[in-house]
C-alpha cells in the first residue's frame, strides 16, 4: 500500500504531498452506541480540495463516516468510541489526521448546558449554548400527553414544527447525563 502511494505521488508529476493536523474543537464521549460528538474545524479535515478522499480510522468503527452535521464551521462527527484517530488522504496525496486525545482539557466540565426556546412562524427554534451530541426530544402538553417525539441530530441549533393547538407545553431534551426541561406557550394567534 505504501509503495502504491509513493508511486502515485511520483506519477502526479512531483505533486506536493503535505500533512496537516485536524483542529479539534471539543469531544463529547459516547454514552450509548455512536451518540458521542467529535467537533473538528471543517477546513482542517480536508487539507486540499482534491477529491476523492480516503478515510482511515483507528480503532476501526470509532467514528461514523456518514451523518456528519455541520455547525459554525465545524464538522460534528458521530463518535462511537474514545480514543479515536482519523486520517484523511486526498486525491493529490495530502494527509490530514487527528485524534480525540487532541481535545482541550476540561472544556466540558467548565460548561453548563442551557437551551433557549423561541416559538415563531409555526416552529419551535432551539439554541444550545454548547454543542450537544444526538438528543431525544419530547414535547408534552400541560396534561402530560406526548405531542411529539424526535431524535435531534448533534449540534447547537434545531427547529421543529410547533403544536397547532394553543396552550402551555414542556420540551424535554435528554441525552447522556443531560436532561433539559423548558416551558413554552402557544398563543391563539399562532
Amino acid at each position: 500500500m505504501r509503495k502504491t502511494f509513493l508511486i502515485a505521488a511520483a506519477l502526479l508529476g512531483g505533486a506536493f504531498v503535505g500533512q496537516g493536523q485536524f483542529a479539534t474543537v471539543y469531544v463529547t464521549p459516547p454514552t450509548a452506541g455512536c451518540n458521542g460528538v467529535w467537533a473538528v474545524q471543517v477546513t482542517s479535515v480536508y487539507c486540499t480540495p482534491s477529491s476523492p478522499y480516503t478515510f482511515t480510522m483507528e480503532p476501526s468503527g470509532c467514528v461514523q463516516l456518514d451523518n456528519w452535521g455541520q455547525d459554525m464551521g465545524n464538522f460534528l462527527i458521530p463518535l462511537c468510541a474514545v480514543p479515536c484517530s482519523l486520517t484523511v488522504t486526498t486525491a493529490d496525496g495530502a494527509i490530514c489526521s487527528g485524534s480525540t486525545s487532541d481535545t482541550p482539557i476540561g472544556i466540558e466540565e467548565a460548561q453548563r448546558t442551557h437551551v433557549q426556546i423561541n416559538v415563531q412562524n409555526g416552529n419551535i427554534e432551539m439554541v444550545s449554548n454548547v454543542p450537544l451530541p444526538r438528543q431525544q426530544l419530547r414535547v408534552i402538553d400541560i396534561s402530560g400527553r406526548i405531542q411529539r417525539t424526535e431524535l435531534l441530530s448533534a449540534g447547537q441549533r434545531w427547529s421543529i414544527p410547533a403544536p397547532s393547538t394553543p396552550g402551555v407545553y414542556l420540551i424535554i431534551i435528554e441525552g447522556g447525563d443531560n436532561t433539559i426541561v423548558r416551558r413554552f406557550a402557544i398563543g391563539s394567534d399562532h
